[in-house]
This record gives C-alpha cells, structure tokens and sequence, in this order.
C-alpha cells in the first residue's frame, strides 16, 4: 500500500462505497473508532490529503468532472462500518483472509457508475510516478507514467537533461487510465508465464515461449515480471503469419537417435519447425532466449 487514504494503513480500502480490513486486524483490536473517523475524514476531504500544489492542482482537475461527495450517504455508512464492524461480524469465521464490503444500491448499474467515478476521484491523483513531474498545458494535466520506468531522485540518470522538460515522457489523464488498464491485464498473464503477448487486428493473444505465432499477428511485445510487469522489448511481425505453411522434412541420414530425441518428420507447419529448430540446432536454448539480452539468457549447460 504506497498511498493509502488511511494512514495507519489498517483499512485497505480507497474509496467511500467499499471497506477492505484484514480479518485479523479487526480480531486484534487494531480498527479504533481514530482510525475510522481519520479515515473517512480523507475520504469527505481527499484535497487535503495531497501536499503538493501539483497534486491538489491535478485532484481539483479531476474532481470538477465529478458529482459532489453525498456527505449525507457517507455518515450513514461510517455510522453502519462503527456499530458492525467488529469480532460480532467474523463469529465462526476463523479465516486470515480480507474483511470486503460493499455498500450498493438496489439499482446496480447506478452502483456501478457510482464505483467508477469514486475509483477515479482517488486512482487519478496517485497514478502517476510522482506529482512532481505533472505539467499544466492549457486546461490538460500531463504526468509520467510509473509503467515501465523508475524515475525519483536517485535516478537522475533517467532524466532528459538537454531538454527543458527533462521528464522522459508525459501522458495526459485519458492516456494514463489506458495504460493502467492495460498494465492491469498484463499482470495475471505473465504471472501465468505468458511472456509474449501478440497483436492482430482485433484480438490479443498472450503465449508462452513454447507456443508459436498466432494467425494473423502483426506487433509483439516480449514482458516480463520481477516486483511488476516489465516490457522488456517490442516488435513488428512483418511477415504474413496468417499464410499457413507446409515444408516436407526427411530424414536422410539415417543416424541412431537417443530415445529423447523426439524430432518430427512430414509435412510440418511453421510451429513444429520451430520446435525441431530449437531441438536440432539450439539444444532446446532458443525458445524464451532469443529475444532476451546477453545478461538476461536463461542456459543451462548443454552436453554435446
């Protein structure tokens, strides 16, 4: 939790209509009625909670496209979170997992436009790397992107320093939710090992390294993941991958095979090419390598 609107970082939540606790914060007496009433005074007043002149600047942007805090609605849910909210709630539930409620109309979609706006009202002020950078052009906020790149003040190395916006680059507000969504799929892809994640014209198609090119693909982006998603390289797929291809392969010197040997012969398509390639010529060494840094290869010793 890097910026948290509660400060004791007891409730995990950010925005007025949901309430995340661990369950065993609430077992060990760590929600004070304190802790709850600083908390929704963040929420009633979140133009406090930023310091700097660029962040206030960058909340009262966002916060002018959206409806009015209902003060009214928040005193009754808060009245509801002090009366309820307590070991009574988690009687027979012995689980360490998250306390999550939601506090809904019985028209959802209303609900949901409510979530929306009230994620805004908080995702928009913290989103970027630091509000230090933020630029004001006209009545557009620009700021840099925390994805893919860690610049603060150890890291001056990053900055453009010839230029008199030394930032390497700023993306407007819409810009900046797009690449948060984006990022936000990305994750449990390459969680799952999903290294390569492909673009054709309406569909994108995560793959491991082991897995060939999809029909059809035209741009490639090579990811990885450490402490978050990383990009690590971007490509364009040139050549027509949609066309199938068949290439007859014989075997002409009749040699003695290890029984792990497994190599295909027939009429292949271009994916079992790729695998006799990377069995043949490269030990099983060139799939998930070949679009890596020297420092980043991943090969085990090979016995020839």
């Amino acid at each position: 939790m890097n910026k948290p609107m509660d400060p004791k970082k007891t409730i995990h939540s950010n925005q007025i209509y949901s309430f995340f606790i661990k369950k065993d914060s609430i077992r060990e007496n760590k929600l004070t009625k304190s802790i709850i009433e600083g908390y929704k005074k963040n929420l009633l007043n979140p133009e406090e909670k930023y310091n700097s002149k660029e962040g206030k600047e960058l909340y009262k942007n966002i916060a002018e496209k959206l409806p009015k805090i209902e003060k009214d609605v928040v005193e009754d849910i808060f009245l509801w979170i002090e009366d309820n909210v307590n070991e009574n709630l988690l009687e027979n539930d012995n689980k360490k997992d998250y306390l999550k409620i939601f506090f809904v109309e019985e028209d959802l979609d209303k609900s949901l436009e409510v979530f929306k706006n009230e994620h805004k009202r908080y995702i928009i002020p913290n989103i970027f790397n630091s509000n230090d950078y933020n630029k004001k052009i006209g009545e557009t906020i620009y700021g840099l992107s925390n994805n893919n790149m860690g610049l603060n003040s150890k890291k001056a190395f990053l900055e453009n320093k010839t230029r008199k916006v030394s930032s390497p680059y700023l993306v407007d507000t819409d810009e900046i939710l797009l690449q948060y969504a984006f990022y936000n799929y990305l994750l449990p892809e390459v969680k799952q090992g999903n290294y390569y994640i492909y673009f054709s014209e309406n569909e994108i198609t995560p793959r491991t390294y082991k897995e060939g090119c999809p029909n059809g693909a035209k741009y490639l982006l090579n990811v990885s993941y450490s402490k978050d998603v990383d990009i690590k390289n971007f490509n364009v797929i040139s050549e027509d991958s949609s066309e199938e291809i068949s290439i007859n392969f014989k075997e002409i010197l009749h040699q003695k095979k290890k029984d792990t040997d497994e190599i295909e012969y027939g009429n292949l398509n271009r994916e079992k090419m790729m695998n006799n390639i990377n069995k043949i010529f490269f030990y099983n060494s060139l799939l998930g390598n070949f679009l890596l840094n020297d420092g980043d290869l991943d090969i085990k010793d090979i016995e020839v």
